[in-house]
């Protein structure tokens, strides 16, 4: 079974994930990176082996947030949401890489995959911003399910400490930069009101949530 990657051959054999290299300085910041979020507690999967060219990983049973966006739900976005946060607090590091891919739910946590690029130092909301353009624009872009799987992410985003505004601007941002990898063309005018209907959503729904509860208490 072969997995998709842009750089290196990833594939299934006996159980475990076989991944050989052509960048050997990749391979050492790969299983580095690995070991040291496995000792941080953080889900990832575990280096098995490393040898010059390639690296025996265990195999994370599951399915990729990719597979996830049509069929979202608040406790796969919550973890996908705290895996991130916890990533950030333990690297004061991005993710960078948030292709929807790397993240698994293994059907109790999200487990992170594929660190092989370097770190890069930055605030939580651009991987967070970055995760929703990501999520919304897969074909079809801004469907039913789509705005779903938005609120849902952007909702734990922010239970998790994101500021909105900043991850607005990273969002807008991505935008921009698939248009140019996919050439695609999503105005920014298209992709702002989406995003507004999503954080009217989450306001509309908070405030139901607040009045229903205050009736409650009122009645007690």
């Amino acid at each position: 079974m072969r997995f998709k990657s842009r750089r290196n051959k990833v594939y299934l054999r006996a159980g475990a994930v076989i991944k050989e290299y052509t960048d050997a300085q990749a391979i050492v910041r790969e299983a580095d990176t690995l070991r040291f979020l496995s000792k941080s507690g953080l889900a990832v999967p575990k280096v098995l082996q490393q040898s010059a060219h390639q690296l025996v990983l265990e195999y994370i049973e599951g399915s990729t947030y990719l597979e996830l966006v049509e069929k979202m739900t608040s406790q796969k976005a919550e973890a996908l949401a705290e895996w991130l946060a916890e990533y950030n607090a333990i690297t004061n590091s991005l993710r960078g890489d948030v292709n929807l891919r790397n993240f698994i739910w293994s059907g109790n946590e999200c487990v992170g995959i594929d660190f092989e690029e370097p770190m890069i130092k930055g605030d939580l909301e651009e991987d967070f911003g970055k995760i929703i353009a990501y999520a919304v624009t897969y074909n079809p872009a801004f469907s039913a399910n789509k705005f779903l799987c938005g609120k849902l992410m952007l909702k734990a985003f922010l239970d998790v400490g994101g500021a909105k505004s900043p991850m607005r601007e990273a969002y807008l941002r991505e935008i921009d930069a698939m248009n140019i990898r996919r050439n695609s063309f999503i105005t920014q005018d298209q992709a702002a009101t989406f995003f507004m209907h999503i954080c009217q959503e989450i306001n509309s729904t908070e405030t139901l949530y607040f009045y229903t509860h205050l009736r409650y208490y009122n009645n007690e």
